[in-house]
């Protein structure tokens, strides 16, 4: 315990004196020597000289203890239907490296490949090896149960539903692999590194072919107890129509997704800056977003739509969780600033009380990658004394 707690002190807010850490943790003085002995000894701290920001003074300066977040690495991972990407960061999460590798199909098997090549070119261009990952988080679209590890709904990836993939990179990368869900993640990566660094509650609307969120209560993540809960696709808005589901969505992404958007495009690209805009091809959501952008009456209309059909779904959310704080991210983010404007003014005129600030996401496509890679630097940390140090 003593081990634990001085580590975690050096970590969180080191590099410290000794006497720093002794008031820290209110151990005594012989235990804290004898306890940063055993630290030295497995090469999880080391030792480093005082800079006075004020220059240098007469006298011996104490020491300080550094945690060695050089001792080894860990690794965030996300797939996605079209990317896997792979983020190497030392122990600290100071990014050393990242491999983008591009997600085909062809089952699981070959999904797996490209997994552990992306991550195997990303450790190369770190400088690291296998043997020094201390903990991996990986990201997946879909419903991942949080008792068995395992993929239970995954559309985007053929024959993911029913894969438990922590079990099969553990063994690969020789550590503990955690599986989560990509909205979850990605909140996480907003809250640590991107816009809600400030917030504690918070929700993450993922918007793409697929949309769903990621919800931060208090400063944690909440999962639901079959670990479906921001599964917001599926929200009865508008009414089903008893049809059954395209590509295994639910009505409001249906209604509020990039394939929405993008039919609609082609319906009101007959001529004008839509079709001009598309040139020999077909309109897709950027189209819709530049035009509108350029005051296209159709393509303002088609924006003005779908912005109305998602406030709902926002409202919806807001009135169960009242978040500090909206976060868009997913591809349709990337027109933010043509459809926020709108979305504000709709969601604000369906709540009954002050409507939560909304705001794109800082970290565009990264923002899975960067929470996986903050999860894992909190799975190694826990590790740390069961192994100490890589060589």
């Amino acid at each position: 315990m003593n081990l634990a707690s001085v580590l975690k002190v050096i970590r969180t807010r080191g590099p410290l004196t000794r006497a720093e850490v002794k008031a820290y943790t209110d151990l005594s003085r012989p235990t804290v020597n004898e306890v940063l002995a055993e630290l030295f000894d497995r090469q999880l701290i080391a030792d480093e000289e005082h800079v006075d920001p004020d220059g240098p003074r007469p006298g011996p300066r104490p020491r300080l203890v550094r945690f060695r977040a050089e001792a080894g690495c860990v690794l965030g991972i996300d797939v996605g239907a079209s990317k896997t990407l792979v983020k190497v960061g030392d122990l600290a999460g100071r990014v050393l490296a990242e491999a983008r590798h591009k997600t085909e199909a062809g089952g699981v098997d070959r999904l797996y490949g490209t997994i552990e090549a992306a991550a195997e070119q990303a450790l190369e261009r770190a400088g690291m090896r296998l043997d020094q990952v201390r903990g991996a988080v990986l990201s997946t679209p879909g419903v991942v149960d949080p008792r068995t590890g395992t993929v239970t709904l995954a559309p985007q990836l053929d024959d993911w539903a029913g894969q438990a993939p922590g079990d099969r990179l553990t063994t690969t990368f020789g550590c503990p692999v955690e599986l989560e869900n990509e909205m979850r993640l990605a909140v996480l990566g907003e809250q640590w590194q991107g816009v809600a660094t400030e917030a504690s509650t918070v929700v993450y609307l993922g918007l793409g072919v697929g949309v769903g969120a990621g919800i931060l209560l208090n400063g944690h993540l909440h999962r639901g107890f079959h670990g479906t809960a921001g599964e917001i696709g599926y929200l009865p808005i508008p009414e089903p129509s008893g049809q059954p589901m395209r590509l295994g969505l639910g009505p409001f992404e249906l209604a509020t997704g990039a394939a929405r958007l993008i039919e609609q495009g082609r319906r009101g690209a007959s001529s004008g800056l839509l079709r001009e805009l598309a040139g020999d091809g077909e309109p897709d959501e950027r189209t819709v977003f530049a035009a509108a952008a350029q005051g296209d009456p159709e393509a303002l209309a088609i924006v003005a739509d779908h912005a109305a059909a998602l406030a709902r779904g926002i409202a919806s959310v807001a009135l169960v969780v009242d978040p500090e704080l909206v976060v868009i991210g997913g591809g349709l983010s990337a027109g933010a600033d043509v459809f926020l404007p709108t979305l504000r003014e709709r969601v604000a005129d369906l709540l009954p009380f002050e409507a939560p600030p909304i705001v794109p996401s800082s970290l565009a496509d990264r923002a899975a990658v960067v929470g996986a890679l903050r999860r894992a630097v909190e799975l190694a940390g826990d590790r740390l004394l069961e192994n100490g140090a890589a060589a």
